[in-house]
C-alpha cells in the first residue's frame, strides 16, 4: 500500500502558548538545541508543542529527570502521546503522589502512555496503580468483582465509575506487557461489561426485579474491545409490571452512557431488542417470543447465534433462549438464505468502506470476512455438529477445524488472521479510545502503531497484514462466494436433501421424481449415502458442504446419461473407493465439465465402471487429472484410460475392443 510521506502528527489536547524561540539560529552546544535534535531522533513530528511539554513537566519533577524521560521515550510506541500524557498527570493543579518518580515507576508510566493519547484519562486517578509492578498480577483475578458502596445513589454511581475504569485500566496494561493475548483482552472486557451491568442494575435497586439482560454482538460472543459498543435488550416476566423494570433499564442506560458528570462507561445499543426501535422498552418474555416467530429469519438466526443472558431473574427466560438457539441451528440452512447471506455481503463490499484497502472491519480479507465465513458454517453444519455452536468466533474456528468442516492449515490460518486483526484494531482504539476500524493514513501514526504492534517500521506491519487478509480472502471465496452461483428456485429442492438432517419426504418425492429414476426413493437412498457416508472415515462437513454446491449439477449429469441407475450407482461406488470425497466434489464443483465426463462414464459401460473400481490405482490416476485442474475431455480421458490400463492383460483387451 502505497502511503504519503509526509508527516502531519495530531495535536495533543491542551492549549499551547505562543512560542517565540527567536530568529536567530541555536549555537550546537544550546540545551535547547540539544533536545529538539533528541526529539528528532525520537521520531516526534510536533517538536514545539513537546519542548513545552517537557518544560512544563521537568518543572514539576526536577530539571535532574530530563535524561531519565528521554531514555524512557525510547520505548514508547508514540514519543508525542507520551510527552503530551505526561504533561497532563504530572502538571495539573492537584499534583501527582511522588512515589511515580521511584525507580521504575515514571518509565513504566512513560511506556503505557505511548500507547495513544486516551491512555493519560484512563490513568487519571491512578497513578500508584498503573506504575506498580503488581498491577498485571493474578490475571486470572482480572477482572475483579466489585464492591461498591456509597451513601446515596449517585455517590454509588461515582465509585461504579472508579472501579470500571480501574479495571480497565488492568486489560489494557495486561495485554501491552503480553500478560493477555487478543482473545483473553476480549474475554476479559466482556467480563467487566457483564460485571457492570450487574452493578449498574444494584445501584438503581432493580437487581431482585424479575427481569434479565440478554447481551448480543461482541458482548454476547465475549470479544469485545477497548471501544465497543455493548448491543443488548432487557426482557421481563409476563406478570411484572413495565413501570418498575423501565425506570431501572432508563437509569441503568444514564448510568453507562455518564452519570453525575462522570465519564461515559459504554454506548450501548438497543436496536436488536423484540420489536426493534418501535417495541416496548423492557418486552415481556411472551411478547418476545411473539414477535420473534413473526419476523424471525435469516438475520434473526445470525443476530442470535452470539446471544447469551447475562443477568437473569425471570422464569420465562432459559426457555425462551432454548427455543432461539433451535431455531437457529434445527432447521437447514438452504439455497435461498446461503444467496441472500452472500447478497448481504456483496452490498457490504460495495460500500466505500468495503472498496477502502485501509479498512479493518469491512474490507478485503477484514474482519467481516471472517465472521461471515464462520457464522455461514455454523449455519450450514449446527444442525448436526452442536460443538460449533456458540458466539465466540476463536472457538468456533477451533471447532470448525477438529470437525473437518474447515482443514487444518485453513483453521490455523483463519485463526491467525483473526487475531491479527483483532490486535491491530485493539491497539488502533488504543490510539484514540474511539471506534476505528481504519489503518491511519498519517505515516507518524501509522509507524508509532507499528511500533506498539513489535515492528521496527510501517512497511513490515503492512505485509504482515496483507498476507493475511490475503490467506483469508481465499478461503472465503473458495468457501463462501463461489459456491452455490447461479442456482435458482428450481434447484433448492436438490441443496435441500444434502444440508437437512431430516429433509422432508414431500421435497424427496419432488426432487428424485423429477430425475428419470426407476425407483426414485432408492435412488434417493443411495445417493443419501454420499452426504451421510456409512463409512466412518469418510463422513465430513466439509464433503457435505461441496456435495449441496455439486448436487444440482450432479443430478442433471445423471439424468442426461444412457442409464441414470447405473450412473448413480457407479458414482457412489467410486466416491466410496476413492476415499477423501470433500477434495473430490470441491474439484467437480469447479470443473462441472468433469463431473459430466465421470457420469456419463459410468452410465455408458458397468463393465468399464467394474473395471475401474477394482482397480483402485487407476482410478486414482485419472481422477489426478481432475484434482490437478488440468483440462478433460471425453476424448483425453479416454486416452488416460488406455495408458492407465498397460499391463493389465486381459481387460485391457477387452476394453480396446
Amino acid at each position: 500500500m502505497s502511503r504519503s510521506s509526509t508527516a502531519g502528527g495530531k495535536a495533543l489536547s491542551g492549549n499551547t502558548p505562543d512560542l517565540d524561540l527567536g530568529s536567530s539560529r541555536p549555537h550546537p552546544s544550546d540545551p535547547e538545541q540539544i533536545r529538539r535534535q533528541s526529539f528528532e531522533s525520537l521520531g516526534i513530528t510536533t517538536p514545539d508543542r513537546a519542548m513545552w511539554n517537557l518544560r512544563n513537566v521537568l518543572r514539576e519533577i526536577g530539571e535532574d529527570q530530563e535524561q531519565r524521560i528521554f531514555d524512557a521515550l525510547k520505548s514508547a510506541s508514540d514519543a508525542d502521546a507520551s510527552l503530551g500524557g505526561l504533561e497532563r498527570l504530572l502538571c495539573g493543579s492537584l499534583g501527582f503522589p511522588r512515589q511515580v518518580l521511584d525507580p521504575g515507576r515514571l518509565e513504566r508510566l512513560i511506556k503505557i502512555l505511548g500507547s495513544g493519547e486516551p491512555m493519560a484519562e484512563l490513568a487519571k486517578g491512578h497513578l500508584l496503580d498503573v506504575t506498580s509492578p503488581g498491577f498485571t498480577d493474578d490475571p486470572d483475578e482480572i477482572p475483579h468483582a466489585p464492591a461498591i458502596g456509597g451513601a446515596d445513589e449517585t455517590s454509588r454511581a461515582r465509585a461504579l465509575n472508579r472501579w470500571h475504569r480501574r479495571e480497565q485500566l488492568r486489560i489494557v496494561c495486561c495485554e501491552l506487557e503480553g500478560v493477555f493475548d487478543v482473545e483473553q483482552t476480549g474475554f476479559a472486557l466482556s467480563d467487566l461489561a457483564d460485571h457492570t451491568i450487574r452493578c449498574a442494575l444494584d445501584v438503581l435497586g432493580g437487581n431482585d426485579l424479575p427481569m434479565a439482560v440478554v447481551a448480543l454482538g461482541k458482548w454476547g460472543g465475549r470479544e469485545l474491545n477497548f471501544s465497543s459498543d455493548i448491543d443488548l435488550y432487557f426482557i421481563r416476566d409476563d406478570k411484572t409490571p413495565a413501570g418498575p423494570c423501565e425506570a431501572v433499564v432508563r437509569g441503568v442506560l444514564r448510568l453507562l452512557t455518564g452519570y453525575a458528570g462522570s465519564i461515559p462507561l459504554y454506548r450501548t445499543d438497543l436496536r436488536l431488542r423484540p420489536g426493534g426501535i418501535t417495541g416496548p422498552l423492557v418486552p415481556t418474555v411472551s411478547q418476545a417470543r411473539a414477535e420473534f416467530h413473526a419476523v424471525a429469519g435469516t438475520w434473526e438466526r445470525i443476530v442470535h447465534i452470539r446471544s447469551r443472558a447475562v443477568h437473569d431473574r425471570t422464569r420465562g427466560l432459559p426457555r425462551l433462549l432454548a427455543e432461539v438457539e433451535h431455531f437457529v441451528y434445527q432447521r437447514p440452512f438452504d439455497l435461498d438464505e446461503i444467496q441472500r447471506l452472500q447478497g448481504w455481503k456483496e452490498v457490504l463490499e460495495s460500500s466505500p468502506a468495503g472498496r477502502d484497502s485501509a479498512e479493518l472491519k469491512v474490507g478485503w480479507g477484514g474482519i467481516r470476512d471472517v465472521e461471515y465465513l464462520v457464522q455461514f458454517l455454523q449455519l450450514l453444519h449446527g444442525q448436526v455438529h452442536e460443538s460449533i455452536r456458540g458466539g465466540n468466533v476463536y472457538h468456533a474456528l477451533r471447532r470448525l477445524g477438529a470437525i473437518g468442516a474447515l482443514t487444518s492449515t485453513e483453521s490455523a490460518r483463519v485463526l491467525d488472521g483473526y487475531r491479527f486483526l483483532r490486535r491491530v484494531e485493539h491497539h488502533r482504539m488504543l490510539q484514540h479510545r474511539r471506534q476505528s476500524f481504519s489503518l491511519p493514513e498519517d505515516p507518524a501514526q501509522f509507524r508509532a502503531l507499528a511500533r506498539s504492534l513489535g515492528y521496527d517500521n510501517s512497511d513490515d506491519l503492512q505485509t504482515a497484514l496483507d498476507r493475511r487478509r490475503d490467506r483469508i480472502r481465499s478461503i472465503l471465496e473458495s468457501l463462501f462466494h463461489d459456491l452455490f452461483r447461479g442456482y435458482g428456485d428450481d434447484q433448492a429442492g436438490e441443496v435441500h436433501v444434502i444440508l437437512a438432517f431430516r429433509p422432508e419426504q414431500e421435497v424427496i418425492d419432488r426432487v428424485f421424481g423429477g430425475y428419470s429414476f426407476r425407483d426414485p426413493g432408492k435412488a434417493y437412498r443411495l445417493l443419501r449415502r454420499l452426504a451421510f457416508p456409512r463409512q466412518a472415515g469418510l463422513r465430513s462437513p466439509r464433503a457435505r458442504h461441496h456435495l449441496a454446491a455439486l448436487f444440482p449439477v450432479l443430478l442433471d449429469a445423471i439424468r442426461s446419461s444412457p442409464d441414470p441407475d447405473q450412473a448413480a450407482l457407479m458414482f457412489v461406488h467410486c466416491v466410496e473407493t476413492l476415499g477423501a470425497p470433500a477434495i473430490f466434489y470441491q474439484q467437480l464443483t469447479e470443473n462441472p465439465e468433469t463431473c459430466q465426463i465421470f457420469v456419463d462414464l459410468f452410465g455408458q459401460s458397468r463393465y468399464l465402471s467394474e473395471l475401474l473400481l477394482n482397480h483402485a490405482g487407476i482410478l486414482d490416476e485419472v481422477v489426478d487429472r481432475v484434482r490437478t485442474n488440468q483440462p478433460t475431455t471425453d476424448e483425453s480421458l479416454m486416452e488416460e484410460f488406455r495408458s492407465s490400463l498397460e499391463g493389465v492383460k486381459d481387460e485391457q483387451q477387452i476394453f480396446l475392443q
